[in-house]
């Protein structure tokens, strides 16, 4: 059922409930979770740019682009956490997202122009 046809259901037993205050409350809640916007899934770029950057190209975490490493092991840490990294539940990466990014970082050269914090002089 698709969510226009779920809220005019809705809307229908409101308008038609013998007793509408008792009601009230829950058909305005139950269209609002209807009429939600559905999060729009961000980039790879996006995800790497808001939560994994301030670590690992500052020298926190180790650089992970340009090292070919394996996506599911990458979805794996991101995922559960490992040693000092934190564990980033669904509702700060979706599933989704978090697929994108550990094939985007996978397959990622790492920029030539940006600092190597762990490189010798």
């Amino acid at each position: 059922m698709s969510a226009s046809s779920t809220a005019t259901a809705v809307i229908r037993v409101c308008r038609t409930a013998s007793r509408p205050r008792p009601l009230l409350l829950p058909c305005l809640l139950t269209l609002a979770v209807i009429a939600l916007p559905a999060q729009a899934q961000r980039s790879a770029e996006e995800v790497w740019s808001d939560t994994c950057t301030y670590c690992h190209t500052t020298g926190i975490g180790p650089e992970l682009r340009g090292r070919q490493l394996p996506p599911a092991m990458i979805q794996a840490f991101a995922r559960y956490g490992v040693r000092q990294m934190p564990a980033f539940s669904e509702s700060e990466i979706s599933d989704a997202e978090l697929a994108t990014l550990a094939n985007w970082i996978s397959q990622h050269p790492t920029q030539a122009n940006e600092e190597k914090p762990h490189a010798a002089p």
